[in-house]
């Protein structure tokens, strides 16, 4: 129970938070609860409640990886403190504490209940297409195209972050195309029209990108059948979304024809790189703190985070926390790229996709794309260290 609980919860709370601030999504309050994904907060909080009270037994053994965590996060407190934004600082580093709690809870739940591989997958594509719904009659409503789409819609605090929830719903809907399931093809068909619709050229370059990559390690996803079919919901995908922009418009296909120039030319991300690479040169060890490029930057550009983790990890946390992060980094890509239980590909999927797409924008850093990250890669740890138990009674 308490696994399904953690799966819709965290499913349909975009929802929730589409609809507290639908009313006015400009306002300062509205704008504060969009950048926190306050009710995703609260899902985890609860999520983490849960796994205390269930009070799980300690089967997991100190290891190289719980070290380098360990080291990682003394550093980011350490930053945090000492930052030249300490607030802002101590507010991402205490986030970042909240999704390793939650991602780690999760695991726990999941060793519990063994449906939740398939209720998260379920929860997240039922909240995609609810919060989709919304969001077209919110467009409907306004129907302005002076109106400013980028910032000024509902639960999220620019429109590109809902390609990052697209993103994830064409990961996951990826293993149900391969095997011909009629919903997950609409739902696949949909979601790209969402990143198209919206401008979201980070959506649509990670998912090609990222699904290419997964590819490679899952032979399910190397036939023509599924490339076929895949490649038909980009373009029912584009010519739904053209349909969309013709009635309601966002300016989002704008967005795309104006930097076509590709996904770096136009967008300031070079930019933005060289002068986050210039202040990592000031202090190239220990880093200035999470929280900080929006200070420094990224302050010209109005944008928080240097559109890259691995530069917003040595920003923040120096070489010597990109150091530590090695370990659990190298656990993670031999976690998501081993062979995988098929009730958990989309998982993987998921995982993948949303690491590609980190390379170019924020899905780590923004708090609903990253507690997605964090619940996958939970439930995958828990098949893992489900095997390696079931390995040894057999032994």
């Amino acid at each position: 129970m308490s696994g399904r609980i953690a799966a819709w919860g965290l499913g349909l709370s975009p929802i929730i938070l589409f609809l507290i601030t639908c009313s006015a999504p400009a306002a300062p309050s509205a704008r504060s609860i969009k950048e926190l994904a306050l009710p995703v907060l609260l899902v985890e909080f609860i999520v983490i409640g849960l796994a205390v009270v269930e009070r799980p037994k300690a089967d997991w053994k100190l290891n190289a990886v719980w070290v380098s965590l360990a080291g990682l996060v003394a550093i980011a407190w350490v930053t945090a403190i000492t930052a030249p934004q300490p607030v802002a600082g101590m507010i991402r580093t205490a986030l970042w504490m909240i999704h390793l709690a939650f991602g780690i809870s999760i695991s726990h739940l999941a060793r519990r209940e063994p449906s939740l591989p398939e209720d998260m997958p379920k929860a997240l594509m039922v909240g995609f297409l609810g919060l989709t719904l919304l969001f077209v009659i919110f467009a409907a409503i306004v129907n302005r195209p002076d109106y400013d789409w980028i910032t000024n819609i509902p639960a999220y605090g620019n429109i590109r972050w809902f390609g990052y929830f697209a993103a994830v719903a064409i990961a996951l809907s990826a293993p149900g195309v391969e095997r011909g399931r009629k919903l997950a093809f609409v739902a696949c068909t949909l979601a790209f029209a969402i990143a198209f619709w919206t401008g979201s050229r980070g959506a649509l370059a990670s998912t090609l990108i990222g699904i290419a990559g997964a590819a490679l390690f899952f032979p399910t996803l190397r036939r023509f059948a599924f490339w076929g079919r895949f490649g038909a919901g980009f373009s029912f995908g584009l010519l739904l979304s053209l349909g969309l922009d013709a009635a309601f418009p966002i300016q989002g296909a704008a967005r795309i024809v104006s930097e076509a120039s590709g996904i770096m030319g136009g967008s300031g991300r070079v930019e933005l790189w060289f002068a986050t690479l210039q202040n990592i040169a000031l202090r190239p060890w220990f880093g200035w703190g999470e929280g900080q490029v929006g200070f420094m930057s990224g302050r010209e550009l109005g944008v928080g985070h240097p559109h890259n983790f691995i530069l917003q990890v040595v920003h923040a946390w120096g070489l010597a926390g990109a150091a530590l992060l090695i370990l659990p980094a190298a656990w993670l890509a031999r976690l998501v790229l081993r062979p995988p239980d098929p009730r958990a590909l989309s998982l993987n999927c998921a995982v993948i996709v949303l690491a590609a797409f980190s390379m170019i924008d924020g899905t780590l850093f923004h708090v609903h794309s990253l507690a997605i990250f964090a619940a996958c890669v939970g439930i995958l740890g828990a098949q893992k260290n489900g095997e390696g138990r079931r390995d040894e009674a057999a032994a």
